[in-house]
């Protein structure tokens, strides 16, 4: 099994609906949420499927938690 060490995430706000966007840089992994903390699990649960398996391969730093952390 191939482990990843990082995934970089790209965090957007929709200025105009509200609510949250990612997009993993290299990766096939987009989801979205209404809150910082909602698009956290998300987030955790797309990188899940799309390695096809029930563990997160990747550590917990992740820009949505950073910027949970901000806004705070």
């Amino acid at each position: 099994m191939k482990f990843v060490k990082e995934i970089i995430l790209e965090v957007t706000e929709d200025a105009i609906d509200g609510g949250y966007t990612a997009s993993a840089i290299g990766y096939g992994i987009h989801t979205e949420a209404d809150t910082l903390l909602e698009l956290r699990e998300n987030i955790r649960e797309a990188v899940a499927c799309y390695f096809d398996d029930s563990t997160d391969p990747v550590g917990p730093k992740s820009k949505s938690q950073e910027l949970t952390a901000k806004s705070q």
